[in-house]
């Protein structure tokens, strides 16, 4: 979790990262924070920049209705447990939201494809882009 997370963010777009527990998500927020204090330190982003993209990002171990046009899950690498997660998603956000995956190693394909999901599905770590 990190970089992609940070680009949709500095959109302005409210990013939710949803984790499987607190002291993941919480490790994986911090990975955030440190790829733009990184930027900062190297020239690349504003602190300005860096403080109002941070703004943008919320974690959340657990799903609950969430008023955001992007949601990006950080579940281990098993297509049941991303299903699940999607599933669930799939209720509680609003019609236009995108669903993000981070997988590296799963079909993006396969995972937006069972769950009842909204207009379009992202995956972050590749290039591929399915829309359900």
């Amino acid at each position: 979790m990190g970089r992609d997370r940070a680009v949709l963010a500095a959109a302005g777009i409210d990013t939710i990262v949803r984790e499987v527990d607190q002291a993941t998500l919480d490790k994986g927020l911090g990975r955030i924070k440190k790829f733009l204090e990184d930027g900062v330190a190297k020239g690349k982003v504003t602190a300005e920049d860096k403080d109002r993209t941070l703004a943008h990002i919320k974690g959340r171990p657990s799903s609950r209705t969430w008023p955001v046009r992007a949601i990006i899950e950080a579940a281990i690498e098993n297509i049941a447990a991303k299903r699940e997660v999607f599933g669930t998603l799939g209720k509680v956000t609003q019609p236009d939201a995108v669903l993000a995956s981070n997988t590296s190693s799963l079909s993006i394909t396969e995972i937006a494809a069972r769950p009842a999901t909204p207009s379009a599905f992202w995956g972050s770590t590749s290039s591929t882009r399915s829309r359900s």
